[in-house]
């Protein structure tokens, strides 16, 4: 019988509608914490570094959704992680999403950067 197999989460339109929205509210977040940080330090928001850090949250906000869709999270942890990354800023969370593939990896990041193995 020619059954159908079923599809892998990652081939259906539902699963990337469900990323680009979370990619969305990644940059919104990321617009606003960049405003926020900006405002703390009494420094003047550009229109080009508001558009970047709202591009560069919603990257981060796309491979939060894809991490958190391997490890089987709802969309409401999805969207909260996602969020959160996003208000932090891309550069602080590519950090955080840097240690977890190394060490995902079984890299050992510290031989790279000219520090004895530990």
């Amino acid at each position: 019988m020619n059954e159908i197999p079923p599809q892998q989460p990652f081939e259906t339109v539902s699963f990337w509608v469900r990323i680009a929205a979370v990619a969305v509210f990644a940059a919104v977040g990321g617009l606003i914490g960049a405003l926020l940080r900006a405002m703390d330090s009494s420094q003047p928001m550009s229109f080009t570094h508001a558009l970047v850090e709202f591009f560069a949250a919603g990257f981060v906000g796309a491979l939060s959704s894809l991490l958190c869709s391997a490890w089987g999270l709802s969309i409401v942890w999805t969207a909260f992680i996602a969020g959160t990354f996003g208000m932090l800023g891309a550069r602080a969370t590519v950090q955080v999403m840097q240690r977890f593939a190394w060490t995902k990896l079984g890299l050992n990041r510290s031989s790279q950067d000219d520090e004895p193995a530990k």
